[in-house]
C-alpha cells in the first residue's frame, strides 16, 4: 500500500495541479501552485475540466439570475369557493342595479299629470322665450306666482296713462295697413313657386309678426300678443323647410291674420282668451294619431278629452260645452262625418267649432265637411303650431262671436274684410 501511495503521489499532485490552474484561469486568479507545468494554447484541455468548467459556468448563471420560479400550485377548493362567492356578489349587484333603474323608470312613470306636462312642454316648445310666456299663459291665465312675473315681463314698459293712451291710439291706428301688409305678405308666399323664394318670404313674414307683436305688449292689447305668439310660432316652424307650406297650413295662417283684424280694434276685452280655460275635444281611432294630436294641444292648452271612437266622442260632447273639437273622419262604426251631425244635433257643442284632422283633402271631403257642420280641414301630416294656431284662432273667435261687450258696428266693420283662399300649392316629396 505504501508502494503504491508513493508511485501515485506524483501523478496526483499533477492533476490537483491542473485543476487549481484552471479554476484560476476561470476566475481569473494568479496560479496557486509553482508545480504546475505551462499549459500552452493548443493543449486541448481535459474531459474532466471542460464538466467542471460548464456545471460552474451553471452554478454561476443560477446564482446570478436567481432560482427559477416555481410552478403555480394548483386551484384548491377554497379558492374555487372563493371565486363563486365574489362571482355571484357582482350578479346580485348588477340584478340591484336593474331593479333601482327599472324603480326609476316606474317613478318617472308615476309623476303628477302637472310635472309630466311641464316636462312636454319644456321639449315641444320653440327656443324663444315669448313663447314660454304664451304657453303659460294660456294654460293657466295671468294669475299670481310664476305666471305673474311671465306676464310682467311680456308686458313691456311702465308708462303713464297718457303715455298708454298715446300708444293705443297710434297702434290701432296703423293696425289696418299692417293687417293689409300680412294679407300680401301671404299672398306672396301662397304664388312662390321657387321654395327658396319662398323660405326668404316666410322670413320677412316672421319679422313683421314680431314688429307687431313687439306693439301689443300693452295690457288692453293681451289676446293681440297672444295671437301674434302663436301666428310667430307656426312661421317659424314653416321656416325650416319648404316642405312644410301647404295649402292646409296657409289657410291656418290665412284665419290668425283674420282674426287679427278683429283683435286690432278697441273694445276687446283684455282676458279674451284666459278668462276661462280653453276646452278642447279630441277623436280619433288611431293612438297614434290621437297621442300626437293630444301633445299637440297640451303644449299651449290644458289637456284635451279625448276620444277612440264615435260613440265615445259623442258621449263626451253631450256633457260638456267645448271651445274646439278635432276630429278624424274614419273611425269605425261612426264615422267623423256622422258624429259631427249628431254633435250639431245637441245643443251642448251646436255652435263649436269642428275641425276634421284627415288625410282626405279633396273636393269631395270638403264638401261633405261643411254640409255636416264642419268649419275646416287639417291635412296630415301636420305641424304642431298648426293645431294650435288653429285651435286658438276658432276659441277666440268664437268667444268674440259670444262676447256682449263688444259694439256689433266694430264686428261688422272688422268681419267685411275677405279671407284669402291659398290656392293648391305643389308638394315636395
Amino acid at each position: 500500500i505504501l508502494l503504491g501511495l508513493l508511485i501515485c503521489a506524483p501523478f496526483a499532485s499533477k492533476a490537483g495541479d491542473m485543476y487549481d490552474s484552471t479554476l484560476d484561469r476561470h476566475f481569473g486568479d494568479a496560479p496557486a501552485s509553482t508545480n504546475a507545468a505551462p499549459e500552452t494554447a493548443a493543449a486541448p484541455m481535459d474531459p474532466n475540466v471542460a464538466a467542471i468548467v460548464q456545471a460552474l459556468k451553471a452554478e454561476q448563471k443560477i446564482r446570478s439570475e436567481g432560482p427559477p420560479p416555481p410552478p403555480p400550485e394548483p386551484i384548491d377548493r377554497a379558492t374555487w369557493m372563493l371565486l363563486g362567492a365574489a362571482s355571484l356578489a357582482v350578479l346580485l349587484a348588477f340584478l340591484k342595479f336593474v331593479q333601482w333603474l327599472n324603480a326609476r323608470i316606474q317613478n318617472r312613470r308615476l309623476l303628477s299629470k302637472e310635472a309630466e306636462e311641464a316636462i312636454l312642454r319644456e321639449k315641444l316648445i320653440a327656443e324663444q322665450p315669448s313663447l314660454v310666456a304664451f304657453f303659460n299663459e294660456l294654460r293657466f291665465g295671468l294669475g299670481t306666482g310664476a305666471n305673474a312675473s311671465v306676464a310682467a315681463e311680456t308686458a313691456g314698459p311702465q308708462l303713464s296713462k297718457k303715455e298708454e293712451a298715446n300708444r293705443l291710439k297710434q297702434f290701432f291706428g296703423l293696425a289696418p295697413a299692417t293687417i293689409a301688409d300680412f294679407r300680401a305678405q301671404l299672398s306672396k308666399i301662397n304664388r312662390a313657386a321657387d321654395k327658396a323664394i319662398r323660405l326668404e318670404l316666410l322670413r320677412e313674414f316672421f319679422c313683421q309678426i314680431d314688429a307687431l307683436k313687439e306693439k301689443a305688449t300693452l295690457p288692453e292689447l293681451r289676446p293681440v300678443w297672444l295671437m301674434t305668439c302663436g301666428l310667430e310660432g307656426l312661421v317659424q316652424q314653416l321656416s325650416t323647410t319648404a316642405a312644410n307650406i301647404n295649402p292646409s297650413v296657409l289657410r291656418t295662417a290665412a284665419g290668425a291674420v283674420d282674426l287679427l283684424e278683429d283683435l286690432c280694434v278697441r273694445g276687446v276685452p283684455s282676458d279674451l282668451a284666459t278668462r276661462t280655460p280653453v276646452e278642447l275635444l279630441a277623436a280619433d281611432d288611431n293612438p297614434v294619431c290621437l297621442s300626437a294630436l293630444s301633445m299637440a294641444l297640451k303644449k299651449a292648452f290644458r289637456e284635451p278629452d279625448v276620444a277612440v271612437d264615435g260613440t265615445s266622442g259623442l258621449a263626451l260632447a253631450e256633457k260638456k260645452h267645448y271651445d274646439v273639437i278635432f276630429l278624424d273622419i274614419e273611425m269605425p262604426g261612426m264615422d267623423g262625418f256622422e258624429l259631427c251631425s249628431k254633435i250639431r244635433e245637441d245643443k251642448m257643442n251646436r255652435t263649436t267649432p269642428v275641425v276634421f284632422v284627415t288625410s282626405h283633402s279633396d273636393f269631395n271631403s270638403r264638401a261633405k265637411s261643411t254640409l255636416v257642420g264642419g268649419q275646416d280641414l287639417i291635412a296630415k301630416p301636420y305641424l304642431s303650431f298648426e293645431i294650435t294656431v288653429k285651435a286658438l284662432t276658432l276659441a277666440l273667435r268664437g268667444r268674440l262671436a259670444n262676447d256682449k261687450s263688444i259694439s256689433p258696428p266694430a264686428a261688422k266693420e272688422n268681419s267685411a274684410a275677405p279671407a284669402i283662399s291659398p290656392q293648391p300649392v305643389e308638394m315636395s316629396a
